[in-house]
């Protein structure tokens, strides 16, 4: 099963604006999307190339990257195609 990872900072203006996006997107699946302080978890950022925030990755179920999004115009522009890309249905 993929895993979709958005790597934020309560301190970060854009991971604000993705969050407020996020709250409006009319789509059940965006509720899988993971809420990760990066700097509370420096090492499973890094592993996975966040560096900054806001960072959006797509990780399957082996712990691979199939898709890595960084900045919040990015990812908000981007995040219709990768729940219908990557969203696994139960």
């Amino acid at each position: 099963m993929n895993r979709i990872v958005l790597f934020t900072d309560p301190h970060c203006p854009p991971c604000g604006m993705v969050k407020r996006y996020f709250d409006n997107v009319k789509d059940k699946r965006i509720e899988d999307v993971e809420h990760i302080n990066l700097y509370d978890n420096v090492e499973f950022a890094h592993k996975y190339g966040a560096r900054e925030t806001p960072t959006l990755v797509v990780i399957n179920d082996m712990g691979g990257i199939l898709d890595r999004f960084h900045g919040g115009y990015e990812i908000t522009q981007n995040i219709r195609r990768i729940l219908e890309e990557y969203h696994d249905l139960s």
